[in-house]
Parts: C-alpha cells; structure tokens; sequence
C-alpha cells in the first residue's frame, strides 16, 4: 500500500543523502507579537510531559551534536520519531532554538530530536549544504540507538527543518539568478536539491513558502510542487502572499500550515 510506502521515512533519509524537502515548523514566523492561536502549539514543559536529553555527540565536530526528547509515557513497544533541523540558511542557528516546537511535539507522544550540524562560516568555508547533509545522515543511527538505549525504540520518523535557503557558496559552484529553472542550474544543485529527487517514492510532504521570499527562490517552489503532483506525491503547498522569508505577514495561512503540521502527522505518524 501507498501509505506503508511512505511511512519507511528513515530508509528515505538515510539513503537520499542531500535531499531536504522541508518545512518551516511554527517557530519560522518574525512576528513580535504572536496570534492567539499559536498557544496552542506550546506546552509546560516538566517531568509529568517528558525529559530532554541536551548535547549528545554523534561525531568529533564541535557541532555535532544534538538534543532527544522522549515523553513521560515509556510503556509503549515502539515510538515515532520527529526530527527537526534549525534554520538559519546553514550559516547560522541552533538547535536550542527549536525547544518550545520540540517539547510541544514530545507531548504529543513523540520522540523528537533537534540536530546541530557544521555551519559555513570563515573559520569552516568548506562546509556547505552537501556537507551538512552527510553529518546529518550520520546523526541519525546515534539518535535511534540513543532513543533505543533510553527504553524508546523507534519505529518510523518524520524530518522537518525551516529557512533553507540556498546560496553560491552553499553548493561550491557559481549560481546566477538567470540560471534559474535552466539545465545548467539544475546541474549545479543536483547534489543538494529536493525538487531533482523526487520521484514516485517521494515521501508525503508539507511546504510553506512566501511569496516574496528573496532567500529561497520563490519560483523554484513552484517547480518542486510541480514535480511533485506529477508523481502523484501526497503534498500541500501553501503559499503566503504577503510574505517573505520568514513567513510573517499572512496570519491565516500561517494558523493553516500549523494545522496541516497536526494532520499530517496524525495521517502518516500517528501515536498509537
């Protein structure tokens, strides 16, 4: 069936090295003032909700490390697992910026997991999307056999991250705005690019972008919706036309996209 197809998540990241087709959870939006309806995607985070487990190492990087969640409840034989990695266009962020969205996933019964990986800067300039990508492929196993060792076995994922852009520098070749959409950008991202590896065994996706985005080219969003409804990809992309890169300035297509968050993880991930 379609839905155990899509539900093997893990073998798709492990084996799609590079491949982000991701969505910007909740904590996206530069808003000052929050709508009232974002309370209800946080929680009071205690002990009678879960426990975090902060900077496990998965590598011998300074940035290699990352922070599991695991519920309160800890009688169940397997558990889903939510991985979450932080924005900042792969130059910038933490993963301790993600806690709020994190825990609120964690009371909902699922093991989550925020992922470090090693940023581009001047003292690392070798680092890039491709790089990134393969520390966070190596992460993986350690985060379930660290979920594992803590009684929660893990049975299927979700992987989600936001503010992703891609620059020149990201990919270590020369891009353009008029290479955009050509063969000769197509060729100089395929390594890193979500829309050239989608195929019939993509996995459901969820996307939010704005229309003025000016970091992630607006435009090649459409193309990656495109090539998804040609494979026949469950997805939903929700386009806020009033906004930028961080998502800030269409409130009810933003409440949408948290609501779409819930149900697909309701439909593919549910907690049993």
């Amino acid at each position: 069936m379609r839905e155990k197809k899509t539900m093997s998540t893990f073998k798709f990241v492990l084996s799609c090295i590079g491949v982000f087709i991701l969505f910007a959870v909740l904590g996206a939006t530069s808003k000052t003032i929050k709508p009232l309806w974002t309370k209800d995607y946080k929680v009071d985070w205690n002990d009678s909700v879960g426990t975090v487990h902060k900077d496990i190492s998965y590598g011998s990087g300074k940035a290699n490390k990352f922070d599991i969640y695991v519920p309160a409840d800890s009688n169940k034989k397997e558990y889903s697992l939510v991985v979450y990695l932080h924005p900042g266009g792969f130059t910038t962020g933490d993963k301790s910026g993600d806690a709020e969205m994190l825990e609120w996933l964690c009371s909902k019964g699922y093991v989550t997991a925020g992922i470090n990986y090693t940023l581009f800067s001047k003292e690392k300039p070798r680092a890039n999307v491709y790089t990134q990508s393969m520390d966070i492929k190596r992460a993986m196993p350690k985060v379930v056999s660290e979920a594992a060792k803590l009684g929660y076995p893990i049975k299927d994922m979700a992987i989600a991250g936001g503010s992703a852009g891609l620059f020149s520098v990201m990919c270590g070749k020369k891009i353009t705005p008029d290479m955009f959409g050509t063969p000769a950008y197509d060729e100089a991202v395929k390594d890193i690019s979500a829309l050239l590896w989608v195929d019939d065994y993509t996995v459901p996706s969820l996307m939010a972008y704005g229309a003025y985005d000016k970091v992630q080219s607006f435009p090649a969003s459409a193309r990656l919706d495109k090539a998804l409804t040609k494979h026949n990809v469950p997805h939903d992309y929700i386009v806020l036309p009033h906004s930028g890169h961080g998502l800030q300035n269409d409130n009810a297509e933003f409440h949408l996209y948290s609501q779409k968050i819930e149900e697909y993880l309701d439909k593919y991930l549910p907690v049993e």
